[in-house]
């Protein structure tokens, strides 16, 4: 009761548990672990637990891919823990994987630079968004620079701020702000039919 946290669309893992445990069992003990995902088989050393918006992800090396990849705890099916050990590599660090993110969607970075109305811009000066931005503030604007990936979680977050922000640059990731409110706009507009 001293400590509470709300979510909006939590995950329920309640038939996960086993498979939490024994990723989390294998973490501990550096053991191997295996499962389906999305159709193809894994052999995972696994390295983090990480949550993201009340979602559990496993971020580890695959044998299939021979590269770090993170997996949805809920999309894993036919999981099995090997008695096989592994080395935890001392160079890895979840923080320098998603550092350059904005979410956890990995992509190739760009100049982000976006144009926030007075009313909002006391929520984003309070709060750090990425890595890499800057605020300035002209002529009761506040401007938000960053180099990151334009990302679902970048795109959700722009739509989330209504018509308190603009997307200055790139044009790229303007031209799909302004595609996706018109496709809303056609929603609406369609009506309960």
């Amino acid at each position: 009761k001293k400590f509470y946290a709300v979510n909006i669309g939590e995950k329920d893992y309640s038939q996960k548990e086993d498979i939490i445990s024994d990723i989390m069992l294998s973490l501990i003990h550096e053991k191997i672990i295996k499962f389906d995902y999305f159709g193809k088989k894994h052999k995972v050393k696994p390295y983090t637990l990480m949550t993201f918006r009340s979602g559990l992800y496993l971020i580890g090396y695959t044998s299939l891919y021979k590269e770090i990849r993170m997996f949805a705890l809920d999309r894993i099916i036919n999981f099995k823990k090997l008695e096989e050990n592994f080395k935890y590599p001392k160079n890895y660090s979840p923080a320098e994987l998603f550092k350059y993110t904005f979410g956890i969607t990995q992509g190739k970075a760009e100049n982000i630079i976006l144009s926030f109305t007075k009313d909002i811009s006391i929520y984003v000066k309070e709060r750090k968004w990425h890595e890499t931005a800057r605020i300035e503030e002209r002529n009761n604007t506040l401007l938000l620079k960053m180099e990151c990936p334009i990302t679902p979680e970048l795109k959700q977050w722009i739509l989330s701020c209504g018509s308190s922000v603009k997307v200055i640059a790139p044009n790229k990731l303007r031209e799909e702000i302004i595609r996706e409110v018109r496709n809303i706009l056609v929603t609406y507009k369609k009506g309960d039919k």
